[in-house]
C-alpha cells in the first residue's frame, strides 16, 4: 500500500479519482436511450490503405456541433449533446478546474513549474465495453485488456482526460491501468515531474458511478488500457470520455479552408494545384470515405443531423 501511494504521488502524480459522481440512474437512462446510436466500429490503426480491424468496443461521439474524432484510423462524427451527458460534462468540468488548481500549487510548493492545461472539453466518446472470451490477456497481469495500451491523441495540449464510467449487468470486475511512457504524445517539452522510466505499471479497481482524470501533461507521459477478469464475460461497462480536441478537426474549419481555395480558383502555378490537390485528397479520404465506411446503417442515424447542419452552412 505505501509503494503504491509513492507511485501515485511521484511518477503518476496527475491521476485522480472520484467516486459516486452523479446520479447514475439519469446517465444510465440517457446511454439506453441512445444505444441506437453506438456502432461496431471497425478501425483502420497503421492509416490509410492498410487493413481494417473490428473491435469488441461500440462506440458513439456526442460533442459541440460539427466535431469530429479521429480515432484509431477512423473519424467519428459526433451526435448532439445529450441533456444528461452534457449535465456530466459541467460536473466534470468544475471537478476538473478544482484538481488542476490543487496540482498547480503541489507543483509550484515544490519550485517545478505549475499547470498548462485548462479546465475545458468539446467531445465526449463514449465506449460500451462488454467481457468476453476472445479479449486478449494482458502481459502485465492475469487479466485481460479490452483495449491496448495508448495515450489519447488529437488533442489540445495539457488538456485534462476526464473518464466517466457506470457498469451495467453483473460484476464490477473492471479496473484501469496505467504505466510511464515518456513523450507518448504531446510536445517534446520538459516535464512538469521527474518520471522515473522504471516505474512499475499500476492498475486501479474503479467502482460504478466513478471517474478518473489524466490532468494536465499526464497524457504526453502515460499510457493506459481498461483491463477484467477472464471469468468476466457478462457485464457491460460504459466509459463516456471526455476531451477537449486541437484544431482542424470540425466540419467548420474544413468548410472554411473549402472556400478559401475555391476563392482562389483564379490563381494559377505548381503550388496553387499542388495545395488543391491536397484539400481534394483530405476531404476525400479523410472525410467523405471516413463517413460512409461505417455502414449504412450509421449514415442513415448520422445524416439527419449532419445533413440539416451541412445545408444550414
Amino acid at each position: 500500500k505505501e509503494s503504491f501511494q509513492a507511485a501515485l504521488d511521484t511518477s503518476y502524480e496527475g491521476f485522480a479519482v472520484d467516486e459516486n459522481v452523479v446520479d447514475e440512474t439519469k446517465i444510465r437512462a440517457s446511454l439506453q436511450s441512445i444505444q441506437q446510436h453506438f456502432c461496431y466500429d471497425v478501425t483502420q490503426p497503421f492509416g490509410l490503405g492498410t487493413k481494417c480491424a473490428k473491435t469488441f468496443v461500440t462506440r458513439c461521439l456526442a460533442g459541440d456541433p460539427g466535431t469530429t474524432y479521429k480515432y484509431l484510423g477512423l473519424r467519428m462524427f459526433c451526435f448532439p449533446w445529450p441533456d444528461e451527458i452534457a449535465e456530466l460534462k459541467e460536473t466534470l468540468t468544475q471537478r476538473t478546474s478544482h484538481l488542476l488548481t490543487d496540482l498547480e500549487e503541489k507543483r509550484k510548493a515544490r519550485g517545478n513549474p505549475g499547470t498548462k492545461g485548462r479546465a475545458k472539453f468539446d467531445i465526449c466518446l463514449i465506449n460500451c465495453m462488454t467481457g468476453h472470451d476472445h479479449l486478449k490477456p494482458d502481459a502485465d497481469s492475469n487479466l485481460r485488456t479490452t483495449v491496448s495500451w495508448h495515450a489519447d491523441s488529437t488533442l489540445e495540449h495539457y488538456s485534462t482526460i476526464a473518464v466517466y464510467q457506470t457498469i451495467m449487468g453483473g460484476t464490477e470486475d473492471w479496473s484501469v491501468a496505467l504505466r510511464v511512457a515518456p513523450f507518448a504524445e504531446g510536445p517534446q517539452q520538459q516535464r512538469s515531474i521527474e518520471v522515473k522510466v522504471d516505474a512499475p505499471p499500476i492498475a486501479v479497481s474503479l467502482p460504478t458511478n466513478s471517474a478518473y482524470y489524466l490532468l494536465d501533461d499526464f497524457n504526453h507521459h502515460h499510457q493506459h488500457t481498461v483491463l477484467t477478469s477472464p471469468n468476466n464475460t457478462t457485464s457491460q461497462r460504459y466509459s463516456l470520455t471526455f476531451r477537449l480536441l486541437r484544431e482542424g478537426h470540425t466540419v467548420h474549419q474544413l468548410l472554411e479552408r473549402c472556400q478559401r481555395a475555391v476563392s482562389n480558383f483564379h490563381k494559377k502555378g505548381s503550388r496553387v494545384y499542388k495545395n488543391e490537390q491536397s484539400l481534394l485528397t483530405e476531404l476525400e479520404n479523410e472525410w467523405l470515405r471516413q463517413f460512409y465506411i461505417q455502414g449504412k446503417r450509421h449514415r442513415d442515424l448520422l445524416w439527419p443531423a449532419w445533413g440539416e447542419n451541412m445545408i444550414k452552412l
